[in-house]
């Protein structure tokens, strides 16, 4: 859970304040984020780590970590899944 994660660069990424929209042109398919949704992928992009997004967003929306554990990891996962995000291997 120490890992940093990146955009894969075959993505392109439309923003605006609450939503976004991953195009990946390998495939051609389009991903519409939601407003957590994007805020994840902010902070993905910022280099947190998987223990660091669920930190600050426990705090923020005063939640347990448990129950947001289960979520932020799901939602990175299908990222994963899906070659738009690219774990990055720590030392």
């Amino acid at each position: 859970m120490d890992s940093t994660y990146i955009i894969n660069q075959d993505c392109d990424l439309l923003e605006n304040r609450d939503n976004a929209i991953i195009f990946f042109e390998s495939n051609e398919k389009v991903y519409i984020l939601n407003d957590i949704e994007n805020e994840i992928l902010n902070l993905i992009k910022k280099k947190n780590t998987l223990n660091e997004i669920i930190n600050k967003l426990a705090n923020k929306y005063n939640a347990k970590n448990e129950v947001i554990k289960n979520d932020v990891s799901d939602f990175v996962n299908n990222l994963l899944k899906a070659n738009l995000i690219i774990e990055e291997k720590t030392a």
